[in-house]
């Protein structure tokens, strides 16, 4: 398999991570791309659409697993945080690629960490409201 180095080619494999194939990304890890002023505000926003696109995925999944479930055990919590953790690590792959300029990685890998400490403290506030109205509800 040929590095990806051309526009096209990264726009190729762009589309294929949106669509959820998860095997390009050792193409972008292996590519390359050189930044002029034609394609370089449109590399970079075919790069942050594929992001978003993925991104929005997985918080559509991960709201989806706490609506369809009706958690008996830990364990069942449990199973969801583990597939949770399992499909981030392909965004972090993404943001991480070799491939893609340095900058470019560092806006997204800060915007992924963001992205996770927001979840966490809407997490965190969630439990908290729902231990405070059990424990009015027991009163």
């Amino acid at each position: 398999m040929a590095a990806i180095v051309t526009y096209a080619e990264w726009v190729a494999v762009l589309e294929k991570f949106s669509n959820g194939d998860d095997t390009v990304l050792t193409q972008m890890e292996q590519g390359s791309f050189s930044l002029d002023a034609g394609t370089a505000q449109r590399f970079y926003t075919k790069v942050e659409e594929a992001y978003k696109t993925r991104k929005k995925g997985w918080l559509e999944r991960f709201n989806r697993s706490f609506q369809f479930q009706k958690m008996k055990s830990e364990n069942e919590l449990e199973i969801i945080f583990r597939d949770a953790k399992t499909n981030l690590s392909t965004l972090l792959k993404f943001v991480s690629a070799a491939g893609l300029p340095e900058e470019l990685r560092k806006v997204l890998r800060k915007d992924l960490e963001d992205f996770v400490l927001e979840i966490k403290k809407s997490l965190k506030d969630d439990t908290a409201g729902r231990i405070a109205q059990s424990t009015q509800e027991r009163s």
